[in-house]
């Protein structure tokens, strides 16, 4: 443009005008993503023209910015959308904004800073080894600045080392807000090896349950947002640097027929009863009865959600998850449909593309799932009367599909334990990362506690739960 005279006219003229259509059709009040993207919008309008007009554009949007970051984030750095793409689409934006002001040896508010960095460190806990996010409540890969970059620009900005991943900068958006000299900070920074920890992000309802170095579960524990609706208590799972236990994806933008199933509870990581999805009539499952306890070596998840309740009588029946883990050893996910009544209970495990399924049903519903040399697991079953993997199933039963990204949808293997029977309900099971002998798992629970037993690894543990109280005895397999 700088050739072009008549070029570079057109363009500005084109997004002054812009900016004055924003600034006239901004209303007062509302807290929701688009207005942190006006603030944005107006802020660099009003840095790049100048005169009164510009002057209040620049007014206008600081102050929308800070009180959407006020309004919108939690005290925990998530955002309030429970979706990790709009989450770095809000970071971005507040980190170009960092860029500028940094620039023109402008201030930041403290306190705003200090939220900044807290979206950062989030984003940080959630994400998978191989650097990229969780993909619950419909976030989809690609729909903006990659995290490690995100996480690169934060780490200069914010002067926080500990947030940059190890390589090189890379992509266009660091080089658009980045200048030579915060690049050459980059580049020396001291990176820290990441080691995931065991977290509650108790006001985003999120919870990390590690294992070793490459593996690690994310819980979803929150209330479930419209676009993720049917996913309640859901999760994934990353081993040997690998996802292999995943969502299907993303349902904007998919063709008619898949997106139903995608937005289904079918296509999450938890349990569906009587064939039922979470949602109906547009109303979401609620959340409660949370509990995040890190007792005897064990991190254990609690909760609750209602979705299924419209299917008894009285309007009482529940779902309550809960998940073990040993970090290094085991997950166990178990689920207690609670009520009276009679109903079917299905609970899905959907996993990788990349994954191939072998059962050893013999004297139990064992499996072994393989993505790579290090990423594989078996998933040994408890209270399950019947077991089917499919894969890439199409039509008004669709299962067994994975969309990442905003294309076309791929097969994929999911696992389905069935159990049937007069409630209170358990059915479970148990992931042990890298097992060559059999595993086996037993599960019993009453008014009061739940009990697993878990063989693995030439060990037997027992696990006690009552009211999120955790006790683990453990000792040697006897021959």
């Amino acid at each position: 443009m700088r050739d072009d005279a008549e070029r570079r006219r057109v363009f500005i003229d084109s997004v002054y005008q812009q900016a004055t259509t924003l600034a006239t059709a901004l209303t007062a009040g509302g807290v929701d993503r688009d207005r942190i993207l006006a603030g944005r919008a107006l802020f660099l309008a009003g840095r790049f023209f100048d005169g009164i007009e510009a002057r209040g554009w620049l007014e206008a949007g600081t102050n929308l910015l800070w009180s959407q970051l006020r309004d919108q984030v939690h005290e925990d750095g998530g955002h309030h959308g429970r979706n990790t793409s709009a989450h770095g689409e809000v970071l971005a934006s507040y980190l170009e904004v960092l860029s500028i002001l940094r620039a023109a040896n402008d201030d930041v508010p403290i306190w705003a800073r200090k939220r900044i960095k807290g979206m950062a460190d989030y984003l940080a806990r959630l994400m998978h080894p191989d650097q990229e996010p969780v993909l619950l409540q419909g976030a989809v890969l690609g729909g903006g600045p990659a995290a490690r970059e995100l996480l690169a620009v934060a780490a200069v900005l914010l002067h926080e080392p500990g947030l940059a991943l190890p390589g090189e900068l890379t992509g266009l958006w660091t080089a658009m807000v980045l200048d030579a000299s915060a690049r050459k900070v980059h580049a020396h920074l001291e990176r820290r090896s990441r080691t995931i920890e065991a977290r509650g992000l108790r006001r985003s309802g999120f919870y990390v349950l590690p294992g070793e170095p490459g593996d690690v579960m994310i819980v979803d524990g929150g209330t479930p947002t419209p676009e993720g609706g049917g996913g309640a208590l859901g999760y994934e799972l990353s081993v040997g640097g690998e996802r292999l236990v995943v969502g299907s994806g993303s349902a904007i933008d998919a063709p008619t027929h898949l997106a139903a199933h995608l937005r289904s509870t079918q296509a999450h990581n938890v349990i569906s009863v009587d064939g039922a999805d979470q949602v109906v009539n547009g109303r979401l499952p609620v959340v409660t009865d949370v509990q995040w306890t890190v007792q005897d070596g064990v991190v254990a998840f609690t909760g609750t959600q209602d979705g299924f309740a419209r299917l008894a009588n009285n309007l009482r029946l529940q779902h309550r998850r809960r998940v073990l883990c040993l970090p290094g050893r085991f997950w166990i996910v178990c689920d207690e449909l609670l009520g009276a009544g009679e109903h079917v209970v299905e609970s899905f495990v959907h996993f990788h593309p990349g994954t191939t399924i072998e059962g050893s049903c013999h004297d139990r519903l064992a499996f072994h799932a393989t993505r790579a040399s290090g990423s594989r697991v078996q998933v040994v079953a408890s209270r399950a009367h019947e077991a089917r993997v499919v894969r890439g199933v199409d039509g008004a039963d669709a299962l067994g599909w994975y969309r990442a990204e905003s294309g076309d949808a791929v097969p994929a293997p999911v696992l389905a334990l069935a159990a049937a029977g007069k409630l209170p309900l358990l059915i479970g099971y148990a992931i042990v990362p890298r097992s060559e002998e059999p595993v086996s798992l037993r599960l019993e629970h009453d008014a009061f506690r739940l009990v697993a037993e878990l063989r693995a690894g030439g060990e037997d543990f027992r696990l006690a739960v009552v009211q999120g109280e955790v006790e683990l005895t453990r000792r040697p397999t006897e021959p």
